[in-house]
């Protein structure tokens, strides 16, 4: 597989664009043409309500799983204050932490918990509407991934409701991959909305490195059962196959976001956010012995100074579809 990037990359031309045709072919072939459209859900311009509009002991706010048809203590465990499973009731938390000072103030932000840089994605992101029990310091609430309440909130738990019509009301049918995928990929990739992408600068103050793996965070971050009754209204996870459309919209979302001009470049150079990391960083440190800081791949020869495209996700792939479909993982590869 040729690697998009290095000083020299184009982010537009037939390069990219034939990758995006392949990942088209892909996408159908590992998720169908339904699913794939679906991915790009509208939550509409619904008002956001806030976690405390879900949290009644009648609800999901009970302190122990006793639910006949859903857990019901599904809040208890998105603020778990000591597993991944409470990490999005902890993103807001963050921000008031020395570390984020220090970033913001590096990069001249002022009190994160007010910046907007930060706020996309370290809180629920809003369209603006918010309802009275809607609060920022809540952090990534049920809204984030479920999308703005106010169509639904009253009808998901009906006698006699069912899913597709609360999806028609806004909820986002996060059972679908790439519905999933396009969420999750916002904050844990990046997007073109405000506040919701990670630029080198920003990681060069200090903010961690960005990482996707959607069935692993579904894994970490999953609140419910997949019980019959689930099952009877959304059907049930194929893991491998979640895994493998999450690499699929990552590759895409990459590709997208770095064919933008106003992302894709950083001044004279290419936003180096989406370069390989490794090419240029390394341990540096004294000792005895001299210890190369930097030498050659000899699986992958990179001249130096040509830093390629952060292509993991290609990878790992093109590895499923040359299970799935060798002769299009072949075409993957060459372009």
């Amino acid at each position: 597989m040729k690697s998009v990037g290095g000083i020299g990359a184009r982010r537009s031309g037939r390069p990219l664009a034939a990758l995006f045709v392949l990942l088209c072919a892909i996408f159908t072939l590992l998720i169908g043409v339904t699913e794939s459209r679906a991915g790009a859900v509208d939550a509409g311009n619904g008002r956001f309500e806030g976690v405390a509009s879900c949290a009644g002991s009648t609800c999901h706010g009970r302190m122990e799983a006793d639910g006949a048809v859903v857990r019901q203590d599904e809040l208890m465990r998105w603020q778990e204050p000591s597993s991944q499973a409470g990490a999005h009731s902890r993103a807001y938390s963050v921000l008031l932490g020395q570390r984020a000072r220090q970033i913001t103030a590096t990069l001249g932000m002022g009190d994160p918990t007010a910046a907007p840089a930060c706020l996309g994605c370290h809180a629920t992101p809003t369209n603006g509407a918010t309802g009275a029990r809607f609060l920022t310091s809540d952090g990534v609430g049920c809204e984030a991934c479920h999308g703005p309440s106010s169509g639904w909130i009253s009808t998901h738990f009906a006698v006699g409701g069912t899913h597709a019509d609360n999806v028609s009301r806004g909820l986002i049918p996060l059972e679908n991959a790439a519905t999933r995928a396009n969420v999750c990929l916002d904050c844990h990739l990046g997007s073109k909305r405000s506040g919701q992408f990670v630029t080198h600068r920003i990681m060069a103050a200090g903010h961690p490195r960005i990482s996707f793996e959607i069935d692993l965070f579904s894994t970490l971050q999953q609140h419910h059962n997949e019980d019959a009754d689930y099952a009877t209204r959304k059907g049930r996870t194929d893991s491998i196959r979640l895994w493998a459309v999450g690499q699929a919209m990552a590759v895409n979302r990459a590709l997208t976001l770095y064919a933008d001009a106003s992302l894709g470049t950083d001044g004279a150079f290419p936003e180096f956010y989406f370069l390989d990391c490794h090419s240029c960083h390394r341990r540096i440190f004294d000792q005895e012995d001299r210890v190369k800081t930097w030498e050659t791949n000899p699986g992958r020869p990179i001249p130096a100074g040509m830093p390629p495209f952060n292509d993991e996700n290609m990878i790992l792939l093109s590895a499923a579809a040359r299970v799935t479909n060798p002769a299009l993982a072949a075409r993957f590869d060459k372009d």
